[in-house]
């Protein structure tokens, strides 16, 4: 996978993905997403997570799914953005959206790395 991918998806012309869109895109070919959870996803930007948690955060929370890593990837996140909601995460100006995508996803793949590993 292409360092930073995501990030060539967050919020850029045409289609405008938002933050848990770009991880879904990102991720795409590895997890089998389908267009139409993509497009589900158009409401999981913006805060608008339930609990108000951010949406590239969530979306590599569900990737992971039941993962032994998924405590790990929240904790991990919130040491960079230094909160796992959206509004706080804009509000103390630490990291920007682009970061939290890209904090997500570098998180993603070294957790998936290991996910996998274990597998085998």
């Amino acid at each position: 996978m292409d360092k930073e991918k995501a990030s060539r998806y967050f919020n850029k012309k045409p289609e405008k993905y938002n933050c848990a869109q770009a991880i879904l895109l990102a991720f795409q070919d590895d997890y089998n997403i389908e267009q139409k959870q993509i497009k589900a996803y158009k409401s999981c930007g913006h805060g608008r997570v339930e609990g108000g948690m951010c949406g590239a955060l969530f979306a590599a929370k569900v990737l992971l799914g039941d993962s032994d890593h998924t405590e790990e990837l929240e904790r991990r996140f919130c040491e960079a953005a230094s909160s796992i909601k959206c509004r706080e995460i804009l509000k103390l100006k630490r990291i920007t959206c682009d970061e939290c995508v890209d904090v997500a996803e570098a998180l993603l793949q070294e957790f998936d790395k290991l996910r996998t590993t274990k597998k085998d």
